[in-house]
């Protein structure tokens, strides 16, 4: 996904009183929800949640969406409750989704809990050809933070090789691809890469008006620039 979404979301604002099918309404409920989330909206995202899994309790975009809303607000009991609804889905979208939503909460609580499920989940996806794009990128996105938090270098340069052509988009509710670039690139031990694919991030971010990402931008950012500790780096982590 692009920085056309900031554009796309004026226009759904603009349009939410037009009449619209009932299908519209639940693919429309679906990109409302991640777009309130991505802006930091968490009101208008819950709102929007709560009448998307009314119409649909199982949608995977949703529920991780969800998850993922109440966790990054500090609602872990929450999100373990739409997660386990999450895990209880059967076909591809949701465990591409559920592999996301697993490695994102152990980055976000620093436990890495469940990611030997996320990872038999993500290999028993990527194994099924023929294999719809989308689902191979997020799936491969949530393996990409995996190694992240297992510092695996040599998963991490593979995983970097993969998404380096992808730099510039966004992976919708998981993470700037620049951002991830810049985690693996600091996995793989390449801290000046690192520091130009972070910059991207933040660069992407703000023009997007992204602002959760935006922050959890800075924070890597700063993270690796005090692992890096050249010239000025703790100056600009402050």
């Amino acid at each position: 996904m692009s920085q056309a979404l900031p554009s796309r979301w004026t226009s759904f604002r603009l349009q939410r009183n037009i009449p619209i099918m009932a299908s519209d309404r639940r693919r429309l409920r679906m990109v409302v929800t991640t777009l309130a989330c991505l802006e930091g909206d968490w009101k208008q995202g819950r709102e929007s949640s709560d009448r998307g899994l009314e119409m649909s309790p199982l949608n995977p975009q949703l529920l991780e969406t969800r998850v993922l809303l109440e966790y990054e607000t500090g609602e872990f009991g929450q999100g373990e409750v739409y997660l386990e609804r999450l895990l209880r889905g059967a076909d591809l979208r949701a465990s591409s989704r559920t592999c996301m939503a697993i490695a994102t909460i152990a980055r976000i609580t620093g436990m890495p809990d469940r990611l030997e499920i996320a990872e038999a989940t993500a290999e028993a996806v990527l194994s099924e050809q023929p294999i719809i794009p989308n689902i191979a990128i997020n799936t491969k996105a949530g393996l990409a933070l995996i190694a992240v938090q297992k510092g695996d270098q040599p998963a991490s340069a593979e995983h970097y090789a993969y998404f380096l052509e992808q730099r510039g988009t966004m992976i919708w509710t998981l993470s700037s691809v620049d951002r991830l670039l810049g985690l693996l690139s600091q996995t793989m031990g390449e801290l000046d890469q690192s520091a130009e694919h972070f910059e991207d991030a933040l660069a992407f971010c703000r023009k997007a008006g992204y602002r959760p990402e935006l922050a959890g931008s800075f924070c890597d950012y700063s993270d690796m620039l005090r692992d890096r500790d050249a010239a000025g780096d703790r100056a600009k982590a402050i």
